[in-house]
């Protein structure tokens, strides 16, 4: 059975979420630019045989998958929280909740101070709306 949020009960918990997803979302960047670096190795070693680059592919692939595992460590935080991260770039997270009866999602993003919008289990980021 789901964990039902009020909005004062989201906003309370982001006390612990919004440092989390702070930091997942930095490492989501430095892991996009890794990742970058890592294809562009790929490339050249595939391309010509840059054999002397094997050893920074080897790292730079290491580098990544540690980062990875931070992120995924911090996202099973937040979901033990019975909160539900939706996009790692933007830091989104989404608790469910009922409003009138029916199952929404509050909706909230590193950067906004406090849970400030829903949308439907079906909609996304793009069908939220204000909370009176």
């Amino acid at each position: 059975m789901p964990r039902y949020f009020t909005r004062e009960g989201a906003d309370r918990l982001l006390s612990r979420v919004r440092p989390l997803m702070e930091e997942v979302q930095r490492r989501s960047l430095v892991l996009d630019q890794l990742q970058a670096e890592v294809e562009a190795i790929e490339r050249r070693l595939k391309g010509n045989g840059h054999l002397g680059e094997t050893r920074e592919f080897e790292q730079k692939q290491q580098a990544a998958r540690e980062v990875r595992q931070g992120i995924a460590r911090m996202v099973a935080e937040v979901q033990e929280l019975g909160v539900e991260v939706k996009d790692l770039t933007t830091g989104l997270v989404d608790f469910r909740a009922l409003r009138d009866g029916q199952e929404i999602y509050l909706c909230w993003r590193v950067g906004e101070p406090r849970v400030d919008y829903w949308h439907s289990l079906e909609g996304g980021f793009g069908a939220r709306q204000r909370l009176d």
